[in-house]
């Protein structure tokens, strides 16, 4: 039997999180799924979706490691 079957069987919660924990937050995330926008989907190892740019806007640009020549 694995470590933490035997421990749930035993009742050792350290490695469980409880239902007031679970709830508590969920009372945060809830809020943030329910009003925030959505996501912009956007293609697997890229840089993210073109609204990413305007977050770093104002600061210059993305610096791309993998462009620099060794």
């Amino acid at each position: 039997m694995s470590d933490c079957m035997s421990d749930a069987m035993a009742g050792n919660g350290a490695l469980f999180t409880s239902e007031e924990a679970v709830e508590a937050a969920w009372v945060v995330v809830d809020p943030v799924l329910n009003t925030h926008h959505r996501v912009h989907p956007y293609k697997p190892d890229s840089w993210g979706p073109k609204q990413a740019d305007t977050l770093i806007a104002a600061d210059g640009s993305w610096h791309n490691p993998r462009s620099v020549v060794a």
